[in-house]
């Protein structure tokens, strides 16, 4: 394969492990306890989950050798399907 594409798909895969995981531990914590985020006021609770997001990333970042250990490699075959999806996905928007 490419080395281009093993580059490309890497830089995906590590954007979006670095992002999605940190973004939706940020939301789960933030809807659960919106009581305790009131009280303490919006500068606190953005600076706690802020704090708590960041450094989540910063882990994964640390560990991404390990958690992007496993090669899966680039199928040609699932691009039309993919396009599909974006395609639908683009339609409903």
């Amino acid at each position: 394969m490419d080395p281009a594409w093993d580059m490309a798909r890497y830089v995906v895969s590590l954007l979006t492990l670095a992002t999605v995981v940190p973004g939706l531990s940020f939301w789960v914590p933030g809807h659960a306890l919106v009581g305790c985020w009131r009280r303490l006021g919006l500068g606190a609770s953005y600076a706690i989950l802020g704090a708590y997001t960041l450094g989540l990333g910063f882990v994964i970042l640390f560990f991404r050798e390990i958690l992007l250990a496993v090669e899966f490699g680039t199928q040609p075959w699932l691009f039309a399907p993919t396009l599909a999806c974006f395609a639908a996905a683009g339609l409903v928007e």
